[in-house]
């Protein structure tokens, strides 16, 4: 008696069942950030949020883009306070680490004190 389902249709079919699973999983699920334990996370799907961030502080919805940019920008905020002691920025693996995270997520390489002291880290408006 043949089998029910052939090898050749069975096993590309499962692996794009699987494909499909792993890629739904990317953009359905939360991403985050851990800058020496400044963490931030987002979505990549649109959401809705109340926030003094929205238009009269109502409920509005929230891009993907921007609820990331926001986060990132949170987390290597929280990080610059942490790296920062007086003037100086002592503690260089934060450093390297905000450093790689703002390279990663804004495409420039800049010093840990430009990163933290030139204004740039700025929340974007729901």
């Amino acid at each position: 008696m043949p089998p029910a389902i052939s090898h050749t249709i069975f096993w590309p079919t499962l692996a794009i069942i699987i494909i499909v699973i792993f890629i739904a999983g990317i953009f359905l699920s939360k991403q985050s950030v851990d800058i020496s334990g400044c963490k931030a996370e987002w979505t990549n799907l649109p959401s809705e949020k109340q926030s003094s961030a929205c238009p009269q502080n109502q409920t509005c919805k929230i891009d993907p883009y921007v609820e990331q940019h926001n986060a990132i920008t949170s987390a290597l905020l929280c990080a610059c306070d942490k790296a920062r002691s007086g003037a100086d920025y002592p503690k260089k693996d934060i450093n390297k680490r905000i450093e790689d995270v703002y390279a990663q997520n804004y495409g420039s390489s800049l010093s840990v004190q430009e990163i933290c002291e030139s204004g740039d880290l700025v929340k974007l408006r729901y």
